[in-house]
C-alpha cells in the first residue's frame, strides 16, 4: 500500500495465494484450463486498476 500525506492510501498490487487440492494427478490439466477460464471471466480481477 502506498500512503499519501493525508493518511490516505491505495494498493499498487495484490498477491493472492489460493490453496488447491488434487484428488488425482490427472486433474491437473483440467484445473489449469479451469483456472485460465476463471481468470478471463473474473469480475474482481478484471475490474481492478492494479496488477493482481
Amino acid at each position: 500500500m502506498v500512503e499519501s500525506g493525508l493518511k490516505e492510501g491505495r494498493f499498487t498490487y495484490i498477491t493472492i495465494f489460493p490453496i488447491v487440492t488434487f484428488k488425482t494427478k490427472y486433474m491437473i490439466v483440467y484445473i489449469i484450463k479451469l483456472h485460465h477460464k476463471a481468470n478471463d471471466l473474473s469480475f474482481r480481477t478484471n475490474s481492478l486498476n492494479i496488477k493482481v
